[in-house]
C-alpha cells in the first residue's frame, strides 16, 4: 500500500500544475478578449464611416454632374437620392447651390455645388458603446463643385 501512495503523489502535483495554468489562461483571456473586441468594434466603425463617406461623395458628385448639365433642383436631389440608395443614407441632408443671390439660375461657366451631410450617428452603428466610448458627435460632409455647362 505504501507503493500506491508514492505513485499517487506525482499525479496530484501535475493536476495542481494543470489547474494553475488553466486558471492563468482563463485570467489572461478575461483580460485580453475585451481589448480585442474593442479593437474589432473600433475597426468596424471606422471602416463603416469610411464607406459611408465614399457613398456621400459619390452622391454629391452625381448631383453636381446633373446640376452642371442644366438639371433643375428636383433632378439634382433625385440623382443624389438614387446614388445614396436604400437604407440609412437617404436621411442625408442635400444642399444645392445652383442659383445666384436673386434666385436666378447660374450662368454657364459658373460653379454649382452640391453638399451632402449626414450625422455620424446615422452613418455607423456604435459598437464602442459597449465599452463606454463612441464616435465623436458631428456630421460627415461631402461637397462637389463643378462648372456649369
Amino acid at each position: 500500500m505504501h507503493a500506491d501512495a508514492d505513485s499517487q503523489a506525482p499525479r496530484s502535483g501535475r493536476r495542481r500544475s494543470r489547474r494553475r495554468w488553466g486558471g492563468l489562461l482563463t485570467f489572461e483571456l478575461l483580460l485580453v478578449v475585451p481589448i480585442w473586441l474593442a479593437l474589432l468594434g473600433a475597426a468596424l466603425e471606422f471602416g463603416t464611416v469610411l464607406i459611408v463617406r465614399q457613398q456621400l461623395l459619390a452622391a454629391s458628385r452625381d448631383g453636381a454632374r446633373v446640376a452642371a448639365l442644366g438639371g433643375d433642383l428636383e433632378d439634382v436631389r433625385q440623382a443624389v437620392r438614387r446614388a445614396l440608395g436604400p437604407g440609412r443614407l437617404p436621411g442625408a441632408a442635400i444642399y444645392v447651390r445652383m442659383f445666384d443671390e436673386q434666385g436666378r439660375p447660374l450662368a454657364p461657366g459658373e460653379t454649382v455645388e452640391v453638399w451632402v451631410r449626414l450625422p455620424v450617428a446615422q452613418a455607423a452603428p456604435n459598437f464602442l458603446s459597449l465599452i463606454g466610448a463612441s464616435l465623436p458627435k458631428g456630421d460627415l460632409v461631402a461637397r462637389t463643385a463643378m462648372r456649369k455647362e
